[in-house]
């Protein structure tokens, strides 16, 4: 059975990588990855995954306006978007039912980086921008507390004739 894209609605044609059956749209490059296969595409030496992004590239440009709609090719519900690795700017498409993943044009290279930065240890430089961070948040949460004692102090004085407070 054919798969149609999710994207742009064309006919899939399925493509063997690596002894691993993929269904890649010949119009957009988008590829459709079965459950389990992109984890299995990911471990893979760099040379498969640029191999596999060559086969990925989009043939034909798409102006996308708004969110887009994108059905499951084989059970044909609406797929959900979900950010790769829970805090990059990637976003994939998933279907909740047969756990079929559609992966975009260009994204696989795009995620095989996302995927070695997060491995990376972090520099000098971001440590220090996280403990400034996380001491301005402390900072804030004082402030904020603070406030609130003024408040409530101000609060005392109005309403309790003859208090002298602060």
């Amino acid at each position: 059975m054919t798969r149609i894209c999710p994207e742009c609605s064309a006919s899939m044609s399925v493509q063997t990588i690596h002894g691993i059956a993929l269904d890649i749209c010949p119009e957009c490059g988008g590829i459709w990855f079965q459950t389990g296969v992109l984890k299995t595409i990911l471990s893979e030496p760099p040379q498969v995954l640029s191999q596999l992004e060559h086969l990925n590239e989009k043939q034909v440009v798409h102006d996308n306006q708004g969110p887009s709609r994108l059905f499951c090719p084989d059970c044909r519900v609406l797929l959900e978007q979900y950010h790769y690795m829970y805090n990059s700017p990637l976003l994939i498409h998933a279907c909740t039912h047969c756990g079929g993943l559609f992966v975009s044009a260009g994204e696989l290279s795009q995620m095989r980086q996302w995927r070695e930065l997060s491995h990376q240890p972090v520099s000098p430089k971001e440590q220090a921008a996280a403990l400034l961070a996380e001491a301005t948040a402390e900072h804030e949460m004082e402030m904020y507390r603070q406030r609130n004692l003024a408040d409530f102090f101000k609060v005392l004085r109005i309403h309790e004739p003859g208090w002298f407070g602060f």
